[in-house]
């Protein structure tokens, strides 16, 4: 009985420690690197179809973490998917959604910002919309981004 006892006790002690069952970030951003660099590599392949679905996934899993660097991450891979399958009227509000959560992230990152940017005036190049790629870019030259206290 005593046996059994302790069986029971470590078998809960095990389910409430396991970070998946407590609400750990952890197993999500697995998830999500999991699901984002299958996803590159499906893009890469050319398998946009593919590298769509992987980057919806990852999304779902980025959005559960504490920090907006993946989602945002995430968002701007799914928009050049889906310009690379021609549904850029679902890409450029993608675009924009990356560049305003890198703008206003509690973590800023000039780098990944400007890049995004870059990311959506090419876009706008693509898709015969110069003189808006230029105002884009030309923006990005003085791009402020919220600096934490």
């Amino acid at each position: 009985m005593v046996r059994k006892l302790i069986s029971l006790s470590t078998l809960i002690w095990l389910v409430a420690s396991s970070p998946a069952l407590a609400g750990d970030p952890e197993p999500n951003r697995e998830n999500w690197s999991r699901y984002y660099f299958a996803g590159e590599k499906a893009y890469e392949q050319g398998n946009f179809s593919e590298a769509e679905q992987l980057f919806q996934s990852a999304l779902k899993e980025a959005e559960q973490l504490k920090i907006s660097g993946p989602a945002a991450q995430t968002i701007l891979h799914l928009a050049k998917t889906y310009h690379a399958e021609k549904k850029d009227s679902e890409a450029e509000p993608l675009y924009k959604r990356a560049i305003e959560i890198y703008a206003n992230s509690d973590r800023p990152n000039r780098f990944h910002a400007v890049a995004a940017i870059q990311g959506y005036a090419q876009f706008l190049r693509d898709t015969n919309r110069s003189k808006e790629a230029a105002d884009v870019e030309a923006g990005s030259m003085g791009l402020r981004i919220k600096q934490t206290p």
